[in-house]
């Protein structure tokens, strides 16, 4: 079962200011593996929608660890995944 991915244009702009964030304050090959990590977890969650645990706030949306300070949160609908936002760790709590 591999479900469509829809991004939502939070998630598109969380995603960006991430890769921005990386590739300004670390380096390029650095951003193009937050990059590749964050295309495996999506392919993961294609294919297995309830991986990742319900968030305790809002059990409909699940959290995905990216990196040690990265996740994303996406909510799992009948026939896609909709992307949320991606979020900073390091800030207060999310979903």
């Amino acid at each position: 079962m591999n479900l469509d991915i829809l991004w939502t244009s939070e998630a598109i702009e969380t995603f960006d200011a991430i890769i921005f964030h990386l590739q300004h304050h670390w380096s390029e090959s650095v951003a193009k593996k937050f990059v590749q990590t964050a295309e495996k977890k999506l392919s993961n969650i294609s294919k297995h929608p309830y991986i990742f645990k319900a968030s305790a706030l809002k059990p409909s949306v699940r959290k995905a660890p990216i990196s040690k300070n990265c996740s994303l949160f996406y909510e799992v609908q009948s026939n896609q995944i909709v992307l949320l936002f991606f979020w900073d760790n390091r800030q207060e709590q999310g979903l």
